[in-house]
Order: C-alpha cells, then sequence, then structure tokens
C-alpha cells in the first residue's frame, strides 16, 4: 500500500514555505497547551470558577489532544492529511473565537476541548505531511529537527505571549491572537499543500477509536490527578483501571482486525520501539527543566512570570540554534550517538541544576539550563526523526500520531511524576508551624503556591509571615532537589537505554533499515 497525490503540482520548490506553514500550525497548538498559566487569575476573577472547573479549564486540552492524537492521526492516513489540517484551523478558530467571549466556566471548558479536537487534527497532519514532502533524508531531519525546536520554543512562548497580552487587553486576548496567523496560513496551506492520503483505505473501526480515547484519557487523567493529590484517591484508581482495561482490549483488538486503527507491527522494529521511548523521556526531562523552574524563579528568587519566562530563554534559545546541529548530527553519528548523548548531556545539565540550585549560582544554572537545551535538542528532534524514518511511508499519519502520543505522555508524566516527589518532599520538609490554624497549615503544606497565598492574604503578623514564607521556600528547595535528582538518574537510565537498543552503525537509521540492519 501506498500513498497516493491527489494533485500533481510539483511540491519541491514549496517544500520549506510549507514546512514554516506547518511550524506556524504546531506553535498554535504548542502555545494554548501554555498560554493560560498566567491568564487564570484573571479568569477566576471574571468567571468565578470553582476549584474542579479551574482544574478542567487548565488540563481539558491535554486530556482530549490525547486522547484524540492516535485516531486522527490514523484517519488522515486514510481520508487526507491535506483535509485534517484545514479542518484543523477551521475547528481551532472557531473554538478560539468561543473561548475568548466564553461568559461561564462551562463555556471556557468546551471551548477548550475544542481547541484540543483542532489541535489533534493539526498536530500529526504537521508531521506526516513534512514525511511526504521530505523526500531527501537529510533535508526531511533538518525539517523534522525544525518541527521539534519549534514544538519546544511554543512552551515557552505561551506564558511570554500570555503575560505581555495581559498587559494590555482583557484575558479573552490569549485566545484572539490565534484568529488572524489562521486567516493568514490557512488560504496559503490551502494553495501549497497538495492532497496525500492512503491508495486503498481500509474499513475505520469506531470500536478501536472509542477504546483508544477512553484509555488514554481515563490513564493521563488519573496520572494528573495522582500527582496533584499525592496518593491514590478512590477515583483515580478506577481510572487507572479503566485505562488500563481499555488500553489493553485496544491492543488486542488491533491484533485481531485484519485492518487495525493502528497498525502495532510497526513497534516490532526495535528502532521504531526504542525512539519512541527516548522521544517521550526527552520531554519528562524537557518539562522537568521548564515546569518546575518557572516555580522555583517566581516562589524562590521572587520573579513575575514575565521574568521567569525570560529566565528560561537560554534553554529554549540553546534549542533552536542546535537544531541544525541535530540534524547534521543523526546522519554522520546515527541515531544511536544523536539520541543517547543527547540524553547524556541532558542528565548531566539536570545534575548542574542541582549543584546550581544548592549553591544558589545563578550564572551555573543559567548555563546548565543552556546545556539541558542542547541536549533535549539533539535527543528530541533525533527520535522523532527516527520516528517517522524508519515507519513506511503510507503509515505516515499513524507514525506521527504515536510520536504526538509520546509527546503529550511525556510531558504529563513529567509534570505528574516529579510534582509527585516535589510535592512530597515538600510536605515532609515544611514540618509544623505555631500561629497557623491547622486549615492554614494543611494548605501551606500542599504546595509553596499556597502558603504564598496564606502568607499574603494579611491575616497573619508579619513575623509569622515571614517565618511562613522561609519555611516554605526552604521545604521547596528540598523538594525541588530531590526532583532534580531523580530527573538526572532517569534521564541517565534512558541514555544507557538509547546506546543498548539504538544500532552500532553511524548511518542515518532509515538507510541502515535500508540496508538490512537492526
Amino acid at each position: 500500500m501506498s500513498s497516493v497525490n491527489v494533485t500533481s503540482q510539483p511540491l519541491a520548490a514549496n517544500r520549506w514555505r510549507i514546512l514554516i506553514l506547518l511550524c506556524m500550525s504546531l506553535l498554535l497548538v504548542a502555545i494554548d497547551a501554555t498560554v493560560l498559566f498566567n491568564a487564570m487569575p484573571r479568569i477566576v476573577e471574571d468567571l468565578q470558577p470553582t476549584s474542579i472547573q479551574q482544574l478542567w479549564i487548565v488540563d481539558v486540552y491535554s486530556l482530549v489532544m490525547a486522547g484524540l492524537l492516535v485516531t486522527t492521526g490514523t484517519l488522515s492516513d486514510r481520508f487526507g492529511r491535506k483535509r485534517f489540517l484545514l479542518a484543523g484551523y477551521v475547528v481551532f478558530g472557531v473554538a478560539s473565537t468561543i473561548a475568548a467571549f466564553a461568559g461561564t466556566p462551562e463555556v471556557l471548558i468546551g471551548a477548550r476541548a475544542l481547541l484540543a479536537v483542532g489541535g489533534a487534527l493539526m498536530m500529526p497532519a504537521t508531521l506526516s505531511i513534512i514525511r511526504q514532502i521530505f523526500t531527501d533524508p537529510r533535508e526531511r531531519s533538518l525539517a523534522i529537527s525544525i518541527w521539534g525546536g519549534v514544538a519546544s520554543a511554543g512552551a515557552a512562548i505561551g506564558p511570554l505571549m500570555g503575560g505581555a497580552l495581559l498587559s494590555q487587553f482583557s484575558w479573552g486576548s490569549v485566545f484572539l491572537i490565534n484568529i488572524p496567523i489562521l486567516v493568514i496560513i490557512f488560504p496559503l496551506a490551502f494553495r501549497l499543500i497538495r492532497e496525500t492520503r492512503e491508495s486503498s483505505p481500509q474499513p475505520w473501526d469506531l470500536a478501536s477509536a472509542l477504546l483508544a480515547m477512553v484509555g488514554l484519557v481515563s490513564l493521563v487523567y488519573a496520572i494528573k490527578e495522582i500527582g496533584k493529590h499525592l496518593a491514590m484517591e478512590p477515583l483515580d484508581a478506577l481510572l487507572l483501571v479503566i485505562g488500563i482495561a481499555a488500553l489493553t482490549l485496544f491492543v488486542r483488538r488491533q491484533r485481531r482486525l485484519a485492518h487495525p486503527l493502528l497498525d502495532l507491527n510497526l513497534f516490532r522494529n526495535r528502532t521504531f520501539a526504542a525512539a519512541v521511548a527516548c522521544a517521550m523521556f526527552s520531554v519528562i526531562a524537557l518539562i522537568g527543566g521548564e515546569y518546575f523552574m518557572s516555580q522555583y524563579f517566581q516562589f524562590v528568587r521572587g520573579y513575575s512570570p514575565l521574568q521567569s519566562g525570560f529566565a528560561l530563554t537560554p534553554l529554549y534559545v540553546a534549542s533552536i540554534l542546535c537544531t541544525p546541529l541535530a540534524a547534521r548530527a543523526i546522519h554522520t553519528r546515527g541515531a544511536r550517538w544523536t539520541i543517547g548523548g543527547g540524553l547524556g548531556i541532558a542528565a548531566i545539565a539536570m545534575a548542574g541544576i542541582a549543584i546550581a540550585e544548592r549553591t544558589e549560582s545563578l550564572p551555573l544554572l543559567l548555563i546548565a539550563l543552556a546545556v539541558l537545551g542542547v541536549g533535549t535538542s539533539f535527543s528530541f528532534a533525533a527520535a522523532s526523526d527516527t520516528i517517522l524514518s524508519v515507519a513506511p511511508a503510507n503509515r505516515a499519519g499513524a507514525a506521527a500520531a504515536i510520536e504526538s502520543t509520546s509527546y503529550e505522555l511525556g510531558t504529563t508524566l513529567g509534570v505528574a511524576l516529579m510534582g509527585t516527589i516535589l510535592g512530597s518532599v515538600y510536605a515532609r520538609s515544611f514540618g509544623t508551624l505555631d500561629g497557623l490554624s491547622e486549615s492554614q497549615l494543611d494548605s501551606a503544606r500542599e504546595s509553596i503556591g499556597n502558603a504564598e497565598a496564606i502568607a499574603a492574604n494579611g491575616s497573619l503578623s508579619d513575623q509569622l509571615v515571614s517565618l511562613l514564607r522561609s519555611a516554605a521556600e526552604h521545604a521547596f528547595l528540598d523538594g525541588f532537589f530531590t526532583t532534580l535528582i531523580v530527573s538526572t538518574i532517569l534521564v541517565a537510565a534512558t541514555s544507557l537505554f538509547a546506546f543498548m537498543m539504538f544500532p552500532r552503525s553511524s548511518g542515518h537509521p532509515a538507510m541502515t533499515q535500508e540496508s538490512g540492519g537492526h
């Protein structure tokens, strides 16, 4: 089975223009994952959502996205990648408009879910189209590296853009900014991109799609909630069981079907399976450096959200600048050294951040962040390139969906796993503090953010406020240091895994596979 081109217009002259359009599409999806970090206080003041509604406003985006990626990626192979990309633009634009003018928390939650549907239509399509239009392996490696750099940069741009917009406009502006971008890229994409899809589309299995969505959404939600509660509540346990059961049934069903929704034979290729695992752990390392560093800068060093975003720029600048080097390295050194070495560099950087935190050395911290950007850019870009390159061209959408899902799962696991470790150590290190009520003490032990809110409400004496902030800061630093050590060990272990799993050949993974290597 092979991909068929609906039109015969040559793409050689337009492939780099198309890449720009695809990266702009990805940027929208990545930004919307983090743009609410700064907008939530305004939203809470305006819409007055309950605490549960606040969680859903933030979390529903990643939950729906994770649940739909496998389905949308495989469907785009069957019914047309360009069609899915353009449909994603329309859905994303409609959802952005609804979100910007939402008058109730329920409407905003629904709009965020619809944004995720648009993102799930767009994200796998961007990678699979890259796989189709860049036929030269070296050019494709560079294109995928650029794609990976944009994905990383988008997460950083979100809080920066949100802070800049909120300084001048209402919170709805963080969604309305999507509209002019979509108005520009939709007609360009319609004109420049030609349709590609499987030459003989197979029947689509609705049951498999539902099992994948229920399984992934339940699993991701359970992981998120366990991380927030620092314990497994009965509902969390139930959702965990449902998620695992649904995904188990999904796998068994794919093995039985003559035309499965997701071709699990892709995972029989050891290089493909190892690349998926390494892509996920690369994201875990990046999230550990980004999400919790942001809290460190704000709560410990007293930076504003905007200042915190700027303080993290060494990480993203290094990641973007190393994009061409990552593309070249996978051809000269192969996946083994590029992915394994990149993860090794990331592990060294995480250890450097831990030392900088203990010694309170800001220069060392900024250098370590830059080194982390170098390591993760090499490992993530090379892993993404490997996933797409070793998969058959007619399964580009499925491979892209798996890669995108690994990105979403890595983000969720990074925040949940590291958040659980940090929260557990923080609670133990906080201890007791005379002068606080039992409810205040329980709240302050949950997070440094809660402690700061109690300190700022004006009901405590100056001396008690000072003691509270000092206790919270020291507890957070203990938890942060422990989290960094665990991250270092985890990433170092993944580096060793990469060296063991990938072939020793110094060539590109696709070339190695074509020559019969494994």
